[in-house]
């Protein structure tokens, strides 16, 4: 069938960052979601690009790095990586920190994620921008953190 095939080509992607988050093809649950913000801010983070991420290239600048690890900065290094923002992580993610489980993207950003979506934008993501981290998030956060709580309230 069309749909296999296309599973099957979908599971060769191996450097997909969205085939991490969602590894089968069927219907995104989140995108039933009455705020279109909630799942705007759920693909920005899902492919990684935000205007943190990639904003230079509209800009014209060189791709920015993490100040801390100095590599390049990307959602899977601020969401899972970075040992800046370990303290953080095991505070807002203790369930997955309790069970022994690797941190993934997928725990966070699935449809049916292990920590839910309110404590990774709306407290994660608030934690770790205030006071004085390492870069400045304010174009992430503003975008993200502000109205999220809203949102998913």
């Amino acid at each position: 069938s069309i749909r296999r095939k296309w599973q099957e080509e979908w599971d060769r992607e191996i450097n997909n960052k969205l085939h991490a988050v969602k590894p089968l093809l069927q219907e995104w649950e989140s995108a039933r979601h009455r705020e279109r913000f909630y799942e705007v801010v759920l693909c920005r983070l899902r492919i990684g690009h935000t205007r943190l991420t990639h904003g230079h290239l509209l800009r014209g600048e060189d791709a920015p790095e993490c100040e801390h690890c100095h590599i390049p900065l990307s959602i899977l290094h601020i969401l899972l990586v970075c040992p800046l923002y370990d303290q953080e992580r095991h505070r807002h993610f203790a369930k997955i920190y309790q069970e022994h489980t690797p941190l993934h993207l997928a725990l966070l950003l699935s449809d049916e994620p292990l920590i839910s979506h309110v404590v990774v934008f709306s407290n994660f993501l608030k934690d770790i921008t205030t006071p004085g981290p390492a870069y400045n998030f304010n174009s992430f956060v503003v975008f993200i953190v502000t109205s999220s709580v809203l949102v998913l309230s």
